[in-house]
């Protein structure tokens, strides 16, 4: 029986829909690594390289998320609220950081972020 949530490392479920045919590539690509699905897939997606596509619906929802997070800061700087400033930054920080590289890498700038 598994454990509550609550009690998980990793509470978090993710979950997509593939073809049986891009099933059958996954499922053959983690078994020659010997890794658990799981720790396989982790890894594939945190250590992927980020590209930014072009397209109306992409830009559309970076701008949605981008108009989100400026809401909620000036939303926390109008009430005074820098506890909930903290949170939104934290929260959103590794957005920040990849958006900043990705944006650095396609300028050609240096890339100091810490």
């Amino acid at each position: 029986m598994a454990c509550p949530n609550r009690n998980r490392h990793r509470p978090r479920t993710l979950a997509f829909r593939c073809t049986d045919e891009e099933f059958e590539t996954i499922d053959k690509r983690i078994k020659v690594t010997g890794e658990i699905k799981g720790d396989y897939l982790r890894d594939a997606v945190l250590n992927a390289e980020v590209h930014i596509s072009v397209g109306k619906f992409k830009s559309d929802k970076l701008a949605l998320e981008i108009r989100n997070i400026t809401r909620e800061l000036q939303n926390a700087l109008q009430s005074n609220i820098t506890e909930e400033i903290a949170v939104v930054i934290d929260k959103n920080q590794i957005m920040f950081k990849e958006l900043y590289e990705l944006v650095t890498k396609e300028t050609g700038r240096i890339n100091h972020f810490d």
